[in-house]
């Protein structure tokens, strides 16, 4: 059930990036198509040599194919994603939410760590057995007593009453020994219950570790496109318009620098996911919710940017 709930997370957050992929693709195609308007009625004017035009229209050409390829994969995607959620026929057609949201403030690795000792399933299914066969231990005290006594470990499943887990003990007849083996055995099963729940242990904590320092760096990966590289492309954008305005630049510097700012916004999208996705991935060895403060969505302006719609 949790590997399912992660898969489930994973997978919206994937469509979600693909939605917004596929709309700054757009973006992209409508500034490509302006570039190679203006170079077609240069070519007509006789003021480019066909190569260059020939270049242009193929770049046009593999954006509108990059644009398909995006389109394909959303709608793949979604279609997993309302698979994973169990929606069908005409609750295929939910809508999706059209942005990510931005990443959520630091989570202490420390606090991870003991989260996810308390809370994370495997461990304390672990933790159960152990218990078990500690009261296995216990009970074979009761050798002693009665000679040949058997012990072991019962789960009990009734289709109206919760599992149970725990010792058992049967007394065969005639009786022959003094219970020593059964005692031994015992010990034996709380100890390799013992190791099992350390191994267990170790690699919970080592899984936080490892996903938290994936998770952080891909949140500073955000942060960087968010806060540097986005208004830095918007600032480039912006004196490029003002250049062409006063008749010191040409109008395919202008409409490459606009290509580019809606480029570096893709690949902010791109991590953004990324990141989301392997929130879900440290989410699921920790056990519980990370947090439980809602995420402020991420918006992605650009001075390209027209009104996005999703597919």
């Amino acid at each position: 059930m949790l590997m399912l709930a992660e898969k489930t997370r994973r997978a919206f957050y994937r469509a979600v990036g693909d939605a917004q992929i596929v709309a700054l693709g757009e973006n992209i195609e409508k500034g490509q198509s302006a570039a190679l308007t203006l170079a077609r009625k240069l070519r007509q004017a006789g003021n480019t040599p066909p190569l260059a035009y020939d270049q242009d229209l193929s770049l046009y050409e593999h954006v509108r194919l990059q644009v398909a390829m995006d389109e394909a994969a959303f709608l793949e995607d979604r279609q997993r994603l309302f698979t994973l959620m169990g929606l069908w026929g005409a609750q295929g057609h939910a809508r999706l939410p059209h942005r990510l949201p931005l990443p959520q403030h630091d989570i202490s690795l420390a606090g991870l760590e003991s989260r996810a000792v308390s809370q994370n399933l495997r461990l304390e299914a672990a933790n159960k057995r152990l218990a078990a066969f500690a009261a296995v231990v216990k009970v074979s005290g009761l050798a002693g007593i009665l000679p040949g006594a058997s012990i072991g470990v019962n789960y009990v499943r009734d289709p109206d009453v919760r599992g149970t887990l725990g010792p058992a003990i049967s007394v065969p007849l005639p009786i022959f020994n003094q219970g020593q083996p059964a005692a031994a055995m015992a010990i034996s099963e709380y100890r390799a219950a013992y190791r099992h729940y350390q191994a267990v242990a170790i690699e919970v904590r080592a899984q936080v570790r490892e996903r938290w320092v994936a998770l952080h760096a891909l949140a500073r990966e955000v942060i960087f496109y968010q806060k540097i590289m986005l208004p830095l492309r918007r600032r480039i954008v912006d004196e490029t318009q003002a250049s062409y305005n006063g008749m010191f630049d040409s109008g395919f510097l202008l409409v490459e620098s606009k290509i580019d700012e809606i480029k570096t916004a893709r690949r902010f999208v791109i991590s953004l996911e990324r990141y989301w996705r392997a929130r879900a991935k440290l989410q699921n060895t920790v056990g519980g919710h990370l947090s439980d403060q809602r995420p402020p969505q991420a918006p992605i302006e650009t001075s390209h940017s027209t009104q996005e719609k999703t597919p």
